[in-house]
């Protein structure tokens, strides 16, 4: 408010003096003219020049709405030139794509067309005797093709003819694509159109190729197509080579054909003619099946002759529903595959391809360079021979007996190569140009040196024949998106395989589809009574593989009647682990797609698993690694014994203790397996011939099967009998890979000292003569008399010494061995042993006197014999008695024999058994106490 009012007041004091007001003059009249008057104008015009300076861009725009307004939208079009006197367009494209113009060019005469001058012009279009022709939204324009109700169809029309709203027309390149009853044709080549006079049909002269529904021709038409055909054509075959765009290269023919075409139908004549060309353009095969564009691949040539009955060859197409007629010879050869053909052929039927009937007769045809026709294996020069005597035709489907013979000059693929093959069948053949079925009724395939990894060497031939009395059925599909493709059912008869893998296959069955799918796997099984492989031997084995995309998957079940090394005699009547039995299968590794993943089990009579089996093999069969586990097993007499886990081990057995197993089996490049077991024994009591081992425990570990081998490793037992009791015993040992058991050391206690011995060489099986030495350090005298049978006697002193020992299978003999005392010590006997007093001689009187306290300076021993029989004991002592000769010192020989063999039992119950030994028995699932 306060702002307000001062305003207010200053807005009533007088305003002070100012500079005099302008005074405005009015405009000169030219320049009120020129605004008022000719500005319009200069706008108008202005307008016209960026109208026609931009009138490209403006028929751009606007041409596509013009074009779908007038009926052949959508539309798509480029202007290059908008000239009073010519039009140029590019890119255009009507009805959607149904018709196409690389390049137009129009000629004006005043507001009317006068010339059109069309390059690569694409249309597609669709004819049939029953409807006509059906071109989308140019139909109407040009309604015709033929039929009895055209006549009809263009008084419905409005009962005009067809008109042409320009002088001439002039298309090159054409590439018309029609659809018919009989299959897809394509045209190609140049036209000219020319308006009709007095209201007539428009008049078309065409130089064109067309290929399609089993027709190759270059031909000059003449006529008018529309309301009513009535067009004629010569097709001359006999034309210098030259390239056809979208037919073939280099075509070349020698014959004449006559073409009439009108409303009563379609009729070809010619008397003789032969056709060749150096290959079809593969856009004119785009849409026949792959295998069939292979054999076209060229060289071609084609002979039309008379019949057999001398009439012409003529090809009538009647387009009023009535049947069409073929009759003739035809010899057809294509020397890319070297496909010929002669048929002597008569047909009827309606005007579609797929509805012809009609009689084959002495059918010969030969291919060669067929490999394409094979896509799952190699095979060089392939060439193939198919005879029939008579072919019946009906839905463009050929169906009669046939014999057939293929040969290769080599197979190869990734599992089988061989240095030829060949196949001979016959059977009952449909074909097609989609599909070939074949009922197959007898057939055989002859391998030439076959090469399969690990099964085949090439060494023999192999002959693979169907087996007789059931279906065998092949279908080859020629059309479908992975053609060709093919789909079997076969069982093969009994045949017999010599070389890496020696069998005799029982049965052997395939069905399924190549190449395989995961909806539709190929699948094969085989049954063998038996089967070797190197030093591998399977019963009763059955196999199935199963092929899909992302590998084969294998499952196998056969018995192992033995293991390699085991003599083939060895018995089975009750036997507790043969014969074994084997169910595995091999299937695509998920995490590395070169391997398959292994997966076994090993069973036996009495036992369901007594190993399984994990792993991975190579998809070339060449490394593979696979782990072995095993249950523990219990030994003993009423249980296994070593000759149950392995043939050869026939001198050794057990009374008591268990077993446990684990280890890998692998192979690298190929090579030989290369095992690495280990075999836990805990608690065992065994026997190899006259030597007993009590309170066996340790883990033997195995780097070959047969025979066996291992490295330098460990054995321990709490005692070792050899007709003396030994303790504490470890042994060094390994297994040389010859069959034999080679000691490298072993130590033991025996009487309160400690025994080594020296190397040795034992055969696992049939010995009969093991030399040994033992040498002994510390043996307390005082143990060793009470291992004596004589009563009342000690002894003091320790000896050392060396004991030679020969075993054989029933005993063992200790020969001269020699023991020494170390120190002096003492000799107290007080027994009747050695008899005293009046009723011995003077010699034994004053031994028996002096060794009832005879303190010894030196003594030596030497002992000899068999420690299960009678053993001699020689004993040398030198010293003195003080209640003998005053105590004078002197010698005393004695010599005593018996049996030696008792064992003391009670010092084997301190033993122990070593950490290290318990540690690897609990990793293989055994815990001894």
């Amino acid at each position: 408010m306060t702002a307000t009012a001062q305003e207010t007041e200053q807005t009533d004091e007088p305003a002070e003096a100012g500079p005099p007001a302008r005074i405005r003059r009015r405009p000169p009249l030219w320049r009120m003219v020129a605004r008022d008057v000719l500005l319009l104008p200069v706008l108008v015009a202005g307008l016209v020049w960026l109208g026609w300076d931009q009138r490209i861009r403006l028929a751009d725009a606007v041409a596509p709405h013009v074009l779908a307004r007038a009926g052949v939208g959508p539309a798509r079009v480029s202007v290059e030139v908008l000239d009073p006197d010519r039009v140029v367009v590019s890119g255009l494209s009507l009805a959607g794509g149904r018709v196409r113009a690389d390049h137009v060019m129009a000629r004006l005469n005043g507001l009317s067309l006068d010339e059109v001058t069309v390059t690569g012009l694409h249309a597609r279009a669709a004819w049939d005797p029953e409807t006509g022709l059906d071109a989308g939204p140019f139909t109407a324009m040009l309604r015709g093709g033929g039929g009895a109700d055209d006549a009809d169809d263009a008084d419905d029309a409005g009962g005009d003819p067809a008109s042409l709203p320009v002088s001439t027309v002039e298309a090159r390149d054409i590439r018309l694509a029609l659809d018919t009853p009989w299959g897809l044709v394509r045209v190609l080549g140049d036209a000219s159109m020319q308006a009709g006079n007095d209201g007539t049909s428009p008049g078309v002269t065409a130089d064109l190729t067309a290929s399609g529904a089993g027709v190759y021709a270059a031909a000059s038409v003449r006529g008018r197509p529309m309301n009513g055909p009535n067009m004629r054509g010569d097709v001359a075959l006999q034309v210098e080579p030259r390239d056809r765009p979208g037919l073939a290269r280099d075509l070349a023919a020698h014959g004449m054909l006559s073409v009439d075409w009108n409303a009563e139908g379609l009729r070809v004549e010619t008397d003789g003619l032969e056709a060749r060309a150096a290959a079809l353009d593969p856009a004119l095969l785009s849409g026949l099946p792959s295998a069939v564009g292979a054999l076209a691949e060229g060289p071609l040539s084609l002979t039309l002759a008379p019949g057999a009955d001398g009439a012409p060859v003529r090809v009538t197409v009647p387009l009023n529903g009535a049947a069409p007629t073929v009759r003739g010879r035809v010899t057809a050869d294509s020397a890319g595959a070297a496909v010929a053909a002669t048929v002597d052929l008569t047909l009827n039927g309606p005007p579609a391809l797929d509805s012809l009937s009609g009689t084959l007769a002495d059918v010969s045809l030969r291919g060669t360079g067929l490999a394409a026709l094979v896509p799952v294996a190699t095979l060089a020069d392939l060439s193939a021979t198919l005879t029939s005597r008579r072919l019946a035709v009906a839905d463009a489907t050929l169906t009669g007996p046939f014999a057939l013979t293929a040969e290769a000059t080599a197979l190869d693929h990734d599992a089988v190569t061989a240095d030829a093959a060949r196949l001979e069948s016959a059977g009952t053949a449909t074909l097609s140009l989609e599909t070939v079925a074949l009922r197959l009724e007898t057939g055989a395939l002859d391998l030439t040196a076959p090469v399969v990894p690990g099964v085949l060497d090439g060494t023999s031939d192999v002959v693979l024949a169907l087996a007789e009395g059931r279906p065998q059925t092949l279908d080859l599909d020629l059309a479908g998106a992975d053609a060709p493709a093919l789909t079997l059912d076969v069982a093969l008869a009994p045949v017999s395989l010599s070389g890496p893998v020696t069998a005799d296959l029982e049965s052997v069955t395939a069905s399924g589809r190549v190449p395989w799918t995961d909806a539709a796997p190929l699948t094969a099984s085989a049954t063998a009574g038996s089967l070797r492989s190197g030093p591998w031997t399977l019963a009763d084995l059955a196999v199935d593989l199963t092929l899909r995309p992302a590998g084969p998957t294998v499952a196998l079940a056969g018995g192992l009647p033995r293991l390699p090394g085991e003599s083939a005699g060895t018995p089975v009547a009750g036997h507790p682990l043969r014969p074994l039995r084997l169910e595995a299968t091999l299937a695509p590794d998920p995490d590395d797609p070169a391997r398959f993943a292994v997966d076994a089990r090993v069973g036996a009579p009495l036992r369901d698993r007594v190993v399984t089996a994990t792993g991975w093999i190579g998809r070339d069969g060449q490394d593979g690694t696979v782990r072995l586990t095993g249950r523990p097993i219990t030994l003993g007499r009423d249980g296994v014994q070593p000759w149950h886990l392995y043939g050869s081990l026939t001198d050794l057995s057990t009374s008591a203790g268990s077993l446990a197993v684990e280890g890998t089996l692998s192979w690298r490049d190929g090579g030989a397996v290369r095992p690495d077991l280990s075999f836990g024994l805990a608690e065992v009591e065994a026997a190899y011939g006259a030597t007993g081992l009590q309170n066996l425990n340790g883990v033997v570990r195995l780097t070959g099967l047969a025979p066996p081998r291992s490295p330098s490793q460990e054995l321990v037992a709490a005692g070792l009998t050899m007709g003396l009791a030994f303790s504490d015993l470890v042994v060094r040992y390994r297994l040389d890979g010859a069959g034999a058991f080679v000691l490298e050391e072993a130590t033991m206690r025996f009487a309160g000292g400690d025994i080594t011995t020296d190397s040795a060489t034992i055969p696992l099986t049939g010995f009969e003569r093991i030399p040994l030495t033992l040498t002994v350090r510390g043996i307390e005298l005082s143990e060793l008399a009470a291992m004596t049978p004589i009563d009342d006697l000690s002894v003091s002193g320790t000896v050392d010494g060396l004991v030679p020992m020969v075993i054989t299978p029933g005993d063992v003999r200790i020969d001269t061995g020699r023991l020494a005392a170390i120190a002096p010590g003492v000799v107290q006997y007080s027994g009747t042993a050695l008899p005293a007093g009046g009723g011995a001689s003077q010699g034994v009187d004053l031994a028996a006197r002096a060794l009832e306290d005879f303190r010894y300076t030196d003594l030596s021993m030497t002992v000899e014999g068999s420690t299960a029989d009678e053993m001699s004991v020689g004993l040398r002592l030198e010293g003195a008695n003080a209640q003998v000769l005053d105590g004078y010192p002197f010698q005393l020989n004695l010599n005593v024999s018996g049996p030696l063999t008792r064992i003391i039992q009670e010092g084997l119950q301190g033993y122990t058994i070593p950490e290290r030994i318990k540690e690897r028995l609990s990793r293989l699932g055994l815990d001894p106490p």
